[in-house]
């Protein structure tokens, strides 16, 4: 996935730390917080329009695809980003709370970027979409891999065809 699909991926997976941002802002400062909204709508938008291309290109069969384990609970680990930001401001309305804001999620994004968590979204989870991590064999050799998808993890089935949405982040659909 090229650097704007991950950037779509992360602003996205904050978004409602953003429409949180948005509704202080929004009392003293109407501009940042119509900002801060359309920086989320947007951002859904490329996001499930990623999705969308990634059905339409050549699908990969998986073999052997066995079930590692539920990755949903890691996002509560990754709410706790939502909230550190705002628990100490004295004045969520000042241009140096604005500042800061901006440099946690700068340097929130590199983290993003480097540790490749961008599957890690709780909007795909409230959006009813499951992540797994998988095994699978791809020419003997057994690989990682994550799979997202409305289904439960007894309805993946191997040998079946799935779409990529990154190297090893497959996209399943029941058909």
């Amino acid at each position: 996935m090229n650097f704007l699909g991950k950037l779509f991926f992360f602003l996205s997976s904050n978004s409602p730390a953003f429409l949180i941002w948005g509704i202080f802002q929004y009392r003293c400062n109407k501009l940042v917080s119509l900002n801060l909204l359309i920086i989320s709508c947007f951002s859904y938008l490329g996001m499930f329009l990623l999705f969308f291309l990634a059905k339409r290109r050549q699908p990969k069969e998986l073999f052997d695809v066995r079930i590692e384990g539920n990755v949903n609970s890691k996002m509560m680990e990754y709410m706790v980003s939502y909230i550190l930001p705002f628990i100490s401001l004295d004045s969520i309305n000042s241009l140096e709370t604005t500042i800061a804001l901006c440099v946690y999620y700068i340097v929130l994004f590199g983290v993003y970027l480097k540790s490749d968590i961008f599957y890690i979204n709780p909007i795909l989870n409230i959006a009813g979409f499951n992540i797994f991590k998988i095994t699978h064999k791809e020419d003997k050799i057994e690989k990682s891999a994550f799979i997202i998808t409305r289904s439960n993890s007894y309805e993946i089935q191997s040998n079946k065809q799935f779409s990529i949405l990154e190297k090893n982040i497959f996209i399943y659909e029941r058909k």
